[in-house]
């Protein structure tokens, strides 16, 4: 497996934090600063505001946090100047202020996480992994010859197929088989995104490490 799985530094992700609507111009300094805000308004409607590239496009982790709540935007064009903003329906902004919950023992707009993706593998199980055409020339030969099971989902698209939970390429100390030909969802899919922490905390139980251990601390204080 390559060590482009491994980060010799903490991988730096933005901090969620919550606003009220009067305070929108503190929010947009620390987007500015590199930081998630959402803005919640006298009606309790909440607005998520992102940073963009200095070209106008999403910043990566932005596009995967709304991605992960089925609000990404369908082009990842250029579409202004400013932060990006994004209205929620309930459910999104449930889950973005539990999010700003998640983040609020975290000072900064930034927090740095030490990952380690071949201790981790959470995103190897219980995804789906849809293989696109340019997937399956790549890995033809190769899922051929290891016999990982393939099959198409209820949109026609062919997907890995998991066994018990795990990806088949994952072998048991952490590492891919297929490391350098794997699939691009899984070259795409970025360390410490949403989905990655959401993986995270559903396949390992680690909300958050430093609120796990601030929370250990204070049970065994009590």
């Amino acid at each position: 497996m390559s060590d482009a799985a491994r980060f010799d530094e903490p991988v730096s992700r933005p901090v969620w934090r919550r606003f009220a609507v009067r305070f929108v111009d503190r929010a947009l300094a620390y987007v500015g600063d590199g930081g998630f805000a959402a803005v919640v308004h006298p009606d309790g409607a909440v607005e998520a505001l992102l940073p963009r590239r200095e070209d106008g496009t999403l910043a990566s982790l932005g596009w995967w946090a709304l991605a992960s709540l089925d609000a990404a935007p369908a082009s990842r064009d250029p579409d202004g100047a400013g932060p990006h903003r994004t209205r929620l329906d309930a459910l999104q902004a449930e889950a973005v202020l539990d999010w700003c919950d998640r983040d609020a023992v975290h000072p900064g707009p930034r927090r740095a996480m030490p990952l380690d993706c071949v201790a981790c593998t959470a995103c190897c199980q219980d995804a789906h992994v849809v293989l696109e055409a340019a997937d399956v020339e790549r890995l033809g030969a190769v899922l051929g010859s290891n016999g990982a099971p393939l099959a198409r989902d209820a949109e026609g698209r062919l997907h890995l197929v998991f066994v018990d939970g795990r990806c088949p390429n994952l072998e048991v100390a952490g590492a891919c088989r297929i490391y350098s030909e794997r699939p691009d969802a899984c070259r795409e899919f970025p360390p410490g995104s949403e989905p990655c922490l959401a993986a995270r905390e559903e396949t390992l139980g680690l909300r958050d490490e430093v609120a796990d251990e601030e929370a250990l601390a204070s049970e065994e204080c009590n």
